[in-house]
């Protein structure tokens, strides 16, 4: 009794078939060293993801609603920051009160604006905060809203404090030579 051999044909895939998204997207940076190695799109992809999680938060929206404000798909939110996301009682994606996902900032400092990556959605609020605070001060002269960041500690992305300009007289130079005048406070790839 001999024995036949079966042979399998080889499966061919359709050459028109539509590459995985998965593989051409970024890690997710822990560092602001990570992200400055990321490319220029890459870093793209990941502030929009940032964005899209604020925007979800901040505006009470759900994951495909603030990915279709930002100009980003949702599938590749999801898969670069889906901690950041739960499912409410419909099944609806919506943010969480607070995430831990690396957000690189452009804040005042001595000699200009200076990117600071923070680990956290709590630590960019407050930021957030302080750059709208300088910029009050800077546009109206009040000082008031400053008053609240004299004693406060906060922390990069690698456990080192950052340090807010407080000085009334350094701000003020800042904002006359237009270097306050940031459209964003999230950062964009420097060329």
């Amino acid at each position: 009794m001999s024995r036949r051999t079966v042979r399998k044909k080889p499966v061919r895939r359709s050459q028109n078939r539509r590459k995985s998204t998965e593989s051409h997207l970024p890690r997710p940076p822990h560092t602001l060293r990570q992200f400055r190695a990321m490319s220029a799109e890459h870093q793209e992809v990941w502030i929009q993801t940032v964005n899209t999680v604020t925007k979800a938060r901040v505006e009470k929206w759900t994951l495909s609603r603030a990915a279709r404000a930002i100009g980003i798909d949702a599938k590749t939110v999801r898969q670069l920051a889906g901690s950041a996301f739960r499912t409410d009682k419909r099944g609806r994606l919506v943010a969480t009160k607070r995430d831990s996902l690396l957000r690189v900032l452009t804040i005042p400092g001595p000699k200009g604006t200076r990117q600071v990556a923070v680990r956290n959605s709590h630590t960019g609020s407050q930021l957030g905060a302080y750059a709208d605070a300088a910029g009050k001060y800077v546009r109206r002269g009040d000082p008031s809203a400053l008053a609240a960041f004299r004693r406060l500690v906060l922390k990069d992305a690698n456990g080192r404090r950052i340090r807010l300009v407080m000085n009334l007289k350094k701000l003020n130079e800042l904002g006359h030579a237009g270097v306050l005048a940031f459209e964003s406070l999230y950062s964009r790839s420097e060329s």
